[in-house]
């Protein structure tokens, strides 16, 4: 995500025409993340090879970075060490499978996701209950928590063309709702200046 590069060193640089470009450029990248988004809802087994193959290069990036790491021996160093190593192979062994095997990455993320529905569900049932009595956060936590275990339920139970759907129509909703904030942020931003 572009943002804008505001600190006290270029405040005395900054100016209307640059504050424009900046949003200008937020504005494309923000239309651009909207259309990725409307194509991961409506196209989810194509994006989904896309976002599974982005992933893997992520996954392999991530382990050179923690291989390279662990060599380093002003940073680690004993057991830092074989922890850093062992990180590096298994994010070059998930940066494999997401390439080489776009749908099995996509279902490993499901799970992955649907996991962690459960743990945040469960997390916030029980932060619910306990504030039940003294706010309506309870309630609020409570709702949320249901929703949670709801969408893990649909995430693991049904096959896996439901669960790279359900992936993908999540991963999608997050992008929309993304670039509309960030449309909005360069529209303000944009009227603030005039």
């Amino acid at each position: 995500v572009v943002m804008l590069d505001i600190n006290k060193n270029n405040l005395s640089q900054l100016t209307e025409k640059l504050v424009i470009k900046q949003c200008t450029l937020m504005s494309i990248i923000a239309m651009l993340g909207l259309l990725a988004g409307i194509i991961c809802i409506i196209n989810p087994f194509s994006s989904g090879v896309v976002v599974s193959v982005f992933l893997g290069v992520v996954f392999f990036a991530c382990a050179i970075t923690s291989i390279m790491a662990a060599f380093n021996s002003r940073i680690s160093s004993g057991w830092s060490m074989l922890i850093t190593l062992l990180a590096g192979f298994i994010y070059l062994f998930l940066g494999y499978i997401f390439i080489t095997d776009p749908l099995n990455g996509m279902l490993s993320l499901a799970f992955i996701i649907g996991y962690l529905f459960i743990f945040a569900g469960i997390l916030r049932l029980v932060l619910g209950f306990k504030q039940i009595k003294d706010s309506f956060y309870g309630w609020f936590n409570i709702l949320v928590g249901f929703l949670d275990l709801v969408l893990a339920y649909f995430l693991l139970a049904f096959g896996p063309e439901t669960s790279i759907t359900l992936v993908m129509a999540l991963i999608g909703i997050q992008l929309i709702l993304s670039s509309i904030t960030i449309l909005s942020i360069a529209s303000a931003i944009k009227r603030m200046t005039r």
